[in-house]
């Protein structure tokens, strides 16, 4: 039994590697994004004191560690307390996913003694929005970018196709896999009802692209939230200038308004992207 369910699970991871975007080919893409964004001065100081408000960072499918470097980088620099909420590729049960980002929320709220600010990108705004929605004592608010909050399914047809491949296999048995249960049975039926449910009094803004390939931007129109539109692609959202113009005015007004209940710790000081190389140089010569 347990050879079978690892032959099932071998073969979904790779269905995810040859079906949708690898992330070593996001990752170049992110990269030579990153390098153009290090051209802008508001990336390298940023214009904002998050004053170490936490800052949770939700992913979508496909999602790794490396596509929220360049925010988690900015933010760090920012004096906010950036972490990952555990999503596993995007692709698992809403419920089972909301349960993760919710216990994350809960753990850096406690350890910080502060609500926690939201950014999320993609499926991950989903996530966000149900656990934002279930838990409001412990969000300061939330930003989503690119993410589909009116239709669980609101993505272009080839990325249909795969997640109803993936689906299948959910629902034929392969662990931590979404299934149509979360579309139309019981096992998510709180989750879609959250999905749609009114936002609580908080910060909250949806940023989308009307040139998104991945998903249909009207989805992005979530009627609780202000909508900030952007020219870039689905992905570029992770390190487009505009989005972190935005990013900076959205996090400025959750700290002053959610204060803080303990001192925060003093904030490491982090070198900007090439920074090492030219302090180096320096210092030889």
């Amino acid at each position: 039994m347990r050879a079978r369910v690892l032959n099932r699970w071998r073969a979904v991871e790779k269905l995810v590697d040859d079906w949708i975007p690898r992330p070593s080919v996001r990752r170049d893409r992110l990269f030579q994004g990153w390098l153009d964004l290090c051209e802008d001065p508001d990336y390298l100081a940023p214009p904002f004191d998050g004053g170490g408000l936490p800052v949770l960072l939700v992913g979508g499918v496909a999602s790794v560690p490396v596509l929220f470097e360049p925010m988690r980088r900015w933010l760090q620099r920012a004096g906010c307390r950036p972490d990952l909420a555990p999503v596993r590729y995007g692709i698992d049960c809403g419920e089972r996913t909301v349960a993760g980002v919710s216990r994350t929320l809960r753990r850096m709220a406690d350890a910080h003694g502060r609500p926690v600010a939201i950014v999320a990108h993609s499926r991950g705004g989903q996530f966000a929005r149900v656990a934002a929605v279930r838990h409001p004592e412990l969000v300061a608010g939330m930003v989503a970018l690119g993410s589909p909050l009116t239709d669980m399914v609101a993505a272009n047809r080839v990325l249909v196709a795969q997640l109803t491949l993936l689906g299948l296999a959910g629902t034929l048995g392969v662990p931590r896999l979404m299934s149509y249960g979360c579309l139309v049975g019981e096992c998510c039926q709180d989750f879609r009802s959250d999905l749609s449910a009114p936002f609580p009094s908080l910060p909250f803004a949806s940023v989308y692209t009307e040139t998104d390939l991945v998903v249909r931007w009207r989805s992005c129109l979530d009627p609780y939230a202000r909508h900030e539109k952007v020219d870039t692609t689905h992905s570029g959202m992770l390190v487009h200038p505009d989005v972190f113009r935005i990013l900076g005015k959205e996090l400025r007004g959750m700290t002053p308004t959610r204060p803080s209940i303990m001192t925060p710790a003093a904030i490491s000081q982090v070198v900007p992207l090439f920074a090492r190389g030219r302090q180096t140089a320096a210092a030889a010569a």
